[in-house]
């Protein structure tokens, strides 16, 4: 009798160890590429840090904090040593509005005055001054874009909103579109 000799399942081929090694090669190549240079990324950021450190004091800041419904706080950092391109229109308007002087800083607190309106009207007329605070500053500090909205734990979404609008943009205008949001810590 003849026997039946089983038939292998899979041909019998060579791996290709040349083209494995390559495509080995090639990935390790980039893996290393792009390592090297998110090290690299991250030495210029820490530098241009460290740089801009020194130029820190020269720095346009504005946060307007949200306390409450009925409390609101405009907070212009140190403008001394700023570039001001209205100086004498910003410096009587921050002297009738603001507390402070140009080496510490500004500072305002809008209340709301009337007792007899209703809590949202007393909100759109605190909305209202702060906008015009907003344009003055934004009136003497035309190329700066940055503010901080400082919230405050009890505010509503709708007032955060209502609060970016006025600091972000009038009908024609620009005034501050890129806000930082923050939590207060009080």
């Amino acid at each position: 009798m003849k026997r039946f000799k089983r038939k292998a399942l899979f041909p019998l081929t060579e791996v290709n160890v040349v083209s494995l090694m390559d495509i080995m090669t090639t990935l390790l190549f980039f893996l290393i590429l792009m390592a090297s240079w998110t090290h690299f990324s991250s030495m210029k950021s820490k530098a241009a840090a460290s740089a801009t450190s020194n130029n820190e004091k020269h720095k346009f800041s504005l946060a307007v904090v949200l306390v409450d419904r009925k409390n609101i706080e405009v907070h212009l950092g140190k403008i001394d040593k700023l570039e001001v391109t209205n100086t004498e229109a910003l410096a009587n308007y921050l002297a009738q509005n603001f507390s402070g002087n140009a080496k510490a800083g500004y500072k305002q607190k809008i209340t709301s005055a009337s007792t007899s309106q209703s809590e949202e009207e007393q909100w759109k007329e605190m909305l209202k001054k702060l906008h015009a605070s907003i344009k003055a500053i934004k009136s003497s500090f035309p190329t700066e874009d940055g503010a901080s909205l400082v919230i405050a734990n009890n505010i509503i979404y709708q007032d955060i909103i209502s609060a970016m609008e006025v600091i972000s943009s009038e009908k024609t205008l620009a005034l501050f579109p890129d806000i930082t949001l923050q939590e207060s810590l009080k």
